[in-house]
């Protein structure tokens, strides 16, 4: 599984789309879940974008970050392709920045107790 840092960022049209990890650094409310569109020529950010919202919990925050680990470019380079850690996938429109859930993070069942009898 990738982690922060390890996102190939997508180039189309002299546009560079980059993961933002530790957002937070930057001034942002959460540390993941972050597209930042650069300019190619001259590396200065055009816009930001939030994919989704991480809700913190009380105890160890940390715990509760979720990065983007994949982005594609779809649709003839009009979108981008995300997923993050949990196994959801967004969709961002780079001309309106909209964002579309695609696909919810895979439910996972509880493991069988190997001691109670099924």
């Amino acid at each position: 599984m990738s982690g922060p840092g390890d996102v190939e960022p997508v180039i189309e049209d002299g546009v560079r789309y980059e993961a933002v990890h530790w957002g937070k650094e930057r001034g942002f409310a959460q540390n993941g879940g972050i597209v930042a569109a650069l300019d190619e020529g001259s590396g200065e950010e055009l816009w930001t974008a939030v994919i989704y919202e991480i809700e913190y919990g009380p105890k160890s925050p940390q715990k509760y970050d979720r990065f983007i680990t994949r982005m594609d470019l779809v649709e003839g380079g009009e979108a981008l392709r995300i997923m993050d850690e949990s196994g959801a996938v967004h969709r961002l429109d780079l001309s309106t920045r909209k964002v579309e859930t695609l696909s919810s993070p895979p439910q996972s069942s509880p493991k069988p107790n190997p001691r109670k009898p099924t």
